[in-house]
Order: C-alpha cells, then structure tokens, then sequence
C-alpha cells in the first residue's frame, strides 16, 4: 500500500515510551504485519482499501508537513486521521481497519509487551497448553 506507512505511523499508540531505535524497529514490523495483512486481503477488501489508503494518507500527508518518518509523536496526523475518520463516507472504515491492524501488531510485538512489564501473551497460550495436555492425560488415566 502506498501510504500505509503513514497511516500506521498516524495511528501508533504514544504508549509505551519507547526508545529511539527500540520505536522505529517496533514501526517497521507493525508496517510489515499491516502491509502483509492487507496483501492477504480478497481481492475487493485490498482494492477498496487501496484507494482509500491513498485518500486517507494524502489527507495527513498533505495537511501534517511535519510528520516524522522516524515515528516519534504524531499528534497533528493523528488528529488528522480523526477528522478523515468522521469525513461522510467510507473514509471511516479504512481508518478503523489502519488503528485495529496497527494497534494489534503494535501491542503483540515482544519489544512493546517488554516495555510494558508484562508477560508475553505467547507464554499465555503454552501455558494453557501444558495445563490442558494435564487435564486430559488426568482423565485418560482415570
């Protein structure tokens, strides 16, 4: 997508704070999943946010000169993107799609899970495995 990197970094949580490099490596791999996620999209999905991506992203573009490419705060794009998101029409719909993905691959990446003092979700699930691979040894022997 052309502007997706734009929109993501317009639609980047300022929390945690993150440090320089630590942030725009986390950028570069919520683009990534953003970018991947919409390439997997049918057909009619990618195309129709396609141009909505380009509206959306010449919107903030063109009226935030100011935008860091190196995704520090962003609070003029991201107003921006709010007013596009209340625009009549289906601009509403391409920016709820950029903060889901966004916020999503933003809040799983391991670096931000770190900063953020909690533990890893993955960890979650291999718990829940072990302790359902017990349950289920448990009432095969009974």
């Amino acid at each position: 997508m052309i502007f997706a990197g734009v929109l993501v970094r317009s639609a980047l949580p300022d929390w945690p704070a993150l440090g320089s490099e630590t942030r725009m490596r986390v950028i570069a791999d919520v683009e990534l999943f953003v970018r991947n996620a919409l390439a997997l999209a049918p057909f009619h999905v990618w195309l129709g946010s396609l141009v909505l991506s380009i509206a959306a992203g010449l919107f903030v573009t063109l009226l935030s000169p100011g935008l860091s490419p190196a995704g520090g705060s962003n609070h003029r794009a991201a107003a921006l993107l709010a007013v596009f998101h209340r625009l009549p029409g289906p601009g509403g719909a391409i920016v709820r799609l950029y903060r889901s993905l966004t916020v999503l691959a933003f809040y799983e990446h391991s670096l931000v899970v770190a900063a953020m003092g909690v533990e890893d979700p993955s960890r979650h699930h291999d718990r829940f495995r072990a302790e359902r691979a017990r349950l289920l040894a448990e009432k095969a022997v009974s």
